[in-house]
């Protein structure tokens, strides 16, 4: 195989990225890029060195493949997509696959046109795949599951009490509805929320989206909470999660955990867009009054017994096409495949 760049604009795609670059042999690397300062140290953190300035300021940048030279580009979101200019892409699916049918398209794999540069889709699984081979039959696609969680598969907490984790979602003000944080509605909820965990031995750990994080952690240190900020360090550490909408809490239960979701009254219950919305959120129980009474009710009785695993594993059979472990070595087999 030919060698492909590495291009990304935000910390948390190189999470997904890096095992397949890792996986690939050292003449099939070619250049990593980061275009910003926090996506350049977090790529160093993860042992990918990106070379000094952005993707357009290379030759190739805005005048690529004119001579059949340029390598594909791998990239993990449909704006990254777009910044690589004309060039051809891989492109790795950074979530679960969520879409949303009256948006911009921003948090799918399946509405933008410009994606018809796409050499080869790297997707979760059955839902995602469905969504791109109906927009497009001719494009390539392989479902790989998700390559990040490889690395976490087959491990347990360490704890000696459990630790339940929350976390929150980010959105840019245009998105509709669904794609908003419930934090604002469950917020002073949380108080009495921990205060009344505390007293059952649970601690909790602070998280949030990535692009949401200076805005959370203020939050988490009013509450008196640690925090953490990499998803990995949630991986690691918690036995729960609470969460409202995030692949993090599809990443979380693959790893046979348990999971409770947060609903919010602006999402809207006659509005189908899938996956978290509605028909296969079924990993866990949701729970949407805004009681702190009833989300401690549900988070003490998944923590007593893991009432939600064969419903969990059946949901995930939908989102993910194969369990931790196995997800990069097929996105690997995916690129020997589909690439020159």
């Amino acid at each position: 195989m030919k060698p492909i760049n590495l291009y990304a604009s935000q910390p948390h795609y190189f999470d997904h990225l890096a095992p397949i670059w890792h996986g690939l042999e050292p003449e099939e690397r070619g250049l990593a890029f980061a275009a910003s300062g926090p996506a350049w140290l977090h790529a160093a953190r993860l042992g990918i060195h990106c070379v000094p300035g952005a993707y357009r300021d290379y030759p190739w940048g805005r005048r690529t493949i004119v001579h059949g030279h340029q390598p594909l580009v791998l990239v993990a979101s449909w704006r990254d997509h777009r910044h690589t200019s004309r060039a051809r892409t891989v492109y790795l699916e950074h979530g679960a696959g969520q879409h949303y049918n009256d948006d911009d398209g921003s948090g799918q794999t399946a509405a933008i046109s410009a994606r018809s540069r796409v050499a080869l889709f790297l997707l979760p699984g059955p839902y995602s795949a469905r969504l791109v081979a109906d927009a497009y039959p001719s494009t390539p696609i392989a479902e790989v599951g998700c390559p990040k969680l490889d690395t976490h598969a087959g491990a347990t907490t360490p704890n000696a009490d459990p630790v339940v984790a929350f976390t929150w979602h980010w959105t840019p003000a245009y998105s509709c509805p669904e794609r908003r944080p419930a934090l604002p509605f469950w917020e002073a909820a949380l108080t009495p929320l921990i205060a009344a965990l505390a007293a059952h031995g649970v601690r909790p750990l602070g998280h949030a989206h990535p692009r949401a994080w200076a805005a959370l952690r203020p939050v988490y240190s009013a509450l008196d909470v640690d925090a953490a900020p990499y998803l990995d360090d949630v991986f690691d550490i918690a036995d729960l999660l609470v969460a409202d909408n995030t692949s993090a809490a599809y990443e979380f239960a693959a790893l046979g955990r348990p999971v409770v979701l947060l609903d919010a009254p602006w999402y809207r219950r006659d509005v189908e867009h899938g996956l978290r919305f509605w028909r296969l959120s079924t990993i866990g129980p949701r729970v949407g009054t805004g009681s702190w009474t009833e989300l401690a009710t549900a988070i003490l009785q998944q923590l007593s017994g893991d009432l939600w695993a064969d419903r969990r594993q059946r949901t995930l059979a939908g989102v993910y096409a194969a369990p931790p472990g196995k997800a990069t070595s097929l996105a690997l087999d995916a690129l020997a495949a589909h690439l020159p």
